[in-house]
């Protein structure tokens, strides 16, 4: 009976030195994930930030180009009004191929 108790207590310092090993392990593993994951996490946020940058630009774009096209459009119809004023015609086939003021296109992006 004292051979098999002895042989316990000889075996307690063992399986501590291993579970602190494993303990060891398991807090290097995890502060290499932690890592992983801030990295990950700045990147994602980098990206995020972009995006919304490049959706801004585009919105300044869109409004922009809406802009401009309006702008084309009011001066086509004034250069069109002072073509007929003064007693000119415009042909046809340039009367079909210039928009019209208010003219629709497809949608902006939203």
């Amino acid at each position: 009976m004292y051979g098999l108790q002895g042989n316990r207590q000889a075996r307690v310092p063992d399986l501590l030195e291993q579970l602190k090993k494993e303990y060891e392990g398991m807090i290097q593993e995890s502060n290499v994930m932690k890592s992983q994951r801030d990295d990950l996490q700045g990147k994602l946020e980098n990206q995020v930030s972009e995006m919304q940058l490049l959706q801004e630009n585009l919105r300044g774009l869109e409004q922009r180009h809406l802009t401009l096209k309006k702008t084309y459009e009011e001066e086509i119809v004034r250069l069109r009004r002072q073509v007929e004023a003064a007693g000119g015609s415009i042909p046809p086939s340039l009367n079909a191929s210039m928009p019209q003021l208010g003219a629709g296109g497809p949608p902006p992006f939203s």
